[in-house]
């Protein structure tokens, strides 16, 4: 018999097991759990309404669902346009809430479910309305990102042309950069650099055009990606200072640390090592201050990488060991963190360099215990697209 007044260890423990009462349908059980739960931890009271607001949804509360789920979303929605509304029509907009607050937290296998459970109420003949079309093109580029960031990348194209499709007869140019801003990340990590300079040069002249400086910086920072694959030095750099400044200019720590990386990236491409090392730095002082932690793991794994390139590069013996001690401690920090979300090619990628710096310094059973990680981690990825073209 389950006690809800008995404690069950520290807020990320109890934070498992609401999850996983709720997926075994004990819904009650988890309530008594959330209702106790106790956290100063910024991240772990995300957590908690997210799975606050799936408890509401499991039990039809459609008006507390939402108004846990809101602020997670940056669509500002008037959330009592009907008194009236039919239930599938509150269970459709609850799940693509559910959705979005899933992906804000790097739990994209569960937003992969909520968004296909939200696309399936939106079949139903009760809404066909056009003023739903809107819900089902958000749901079919949320549903592409959480492909993408598992590197299920033809499954994410899929789904961003069906919301192209469906765009056809919708006028939002915000909505339709969006789709372009997911098309040119996709195509970038497929190595479609082409595609990815087009789809990223549409999206940009979108949020030009309605004046979105935020996701213009993001965009900005994309295309520079893109010129970096390509060679395109100079032109990268280009970019990644415009966003740079347009994220300071918003006081967006975050898309600082972004841009910090990513020039980051540049100056080792360039051989600046010193410059990378002082970008890696900069962005590594203010993780500090930040609760996403797949971009604190992003920035950890690529502080070591820039640590490992410096270590292959370098003469010295012992400033060689130097950075490939840093390195290592660098790849453990990041899979602290990626350890929490489902980015498995960011984990992978962390396996890999941390493998190799192993290598490097002759710790040959850690370096095959790291591959093997690595191995495992792209086959989870991989494992929903395999079991689909088995017979």
């Amino acid at each position: 018999m389950y006690d809800s007044n008995r404690q069950h260890g520290t807020p990320a423990m109890q934070l498992f097991r609401i999850r996983l009462l709720l997926e075994e349908g004990h819904n009650e059980q988890a309530l008594a759990v959330l209702e106790t739960l106790q956290t100063d931890d910024e991240k772990q009271q995300q957590e908690h309404a997210y799975f606050m607001g799936w408890y509401y949804i499991l039990n039809k509360r459609w008006n507390d669902a939402l108004r846990v789920l809101l602020p997670f979303s940056h669509y500002q929605e008037d959330t009592d346009e009907h008194a009236e509304r039919i239930k599938r029509e509150w269970y459709a907009r609850c799940l693509l809430y559910l959705g979005y607050a899933a992906i804000n937290i790097s739990h994209f296998e569960d937003a992969e479910r909520h968004l296909m459970a939200c696309l399936n109420v939106l079949r139903h003949k009760q809404l066909q309305r056009p003023d739903l079309q809107l819900w089902r093109i958000r749901a079919h580029y949320s549903l592409a990102l959480t492909y993408n960031m598992r590197s299920l990348f033809p499954t994410a194209l899929q789904h961003y042309e069906k919301a192209l499709h469906l765009f056809l007869y919708e006028d939002n140019d915000e909505e339709l950069a969006n789709i372009y801003y997911g098309l040119c990340d996709t195509y970038r990590k497929m190595g479609q650099l082409r595609e990815a300079q087009l789809a990223g040069e549409k999206a940009l002249k979108l949020y030009e055009r309605t004046s979105n400086r935020s996701l213009e910086g993001r965009m900005r920072n994309q295309l520079g990606s893109v010129a970096l694959l390509q060679d395109r030095f100079m032109e990268a750099g280009v970019y990644f200072t415009e966003a740079l400044a347009i994220a300071a200019s918003m006081d967006s720590f975050q898309m600082v640390m972004v841009n910090c990386i990513a020039l980051a990236k540049l100056r080792m491409a360039e051989g600046q090592v010193a410059e990378a090392r002082r970008y890696c730095q900069r962005a590594l002082d203010m993780s500090r201050h930040s609760v996403n932690d797949l971009l604190c793991g992003i920035t950890y794994k690529e502080a070591g990488q820039v640590a490992l390139g410096e270590a292959q590069q370098t003469e010295g013996e012992q400033h060689k060991q130097e950075r490939l001690e840093e390195a290592m401690e660098r790849f453990e920090m990041a899979y602290r963190y990626l350890s929490t979300t489902d980015a498995y090619v960011e984990k992978a990628e962390t396996f890999i360099s941390w493998a190799q710096a192993c290598e490097a310094v002759g710790r040959v059973q850690e370096s095959l215990r790291h591959w093997r990680s690595a191995y495992q981690t792209l086959s989870r990825a991989k494992g929903l697209e395999w079991e689909e073209v088995l017979p």
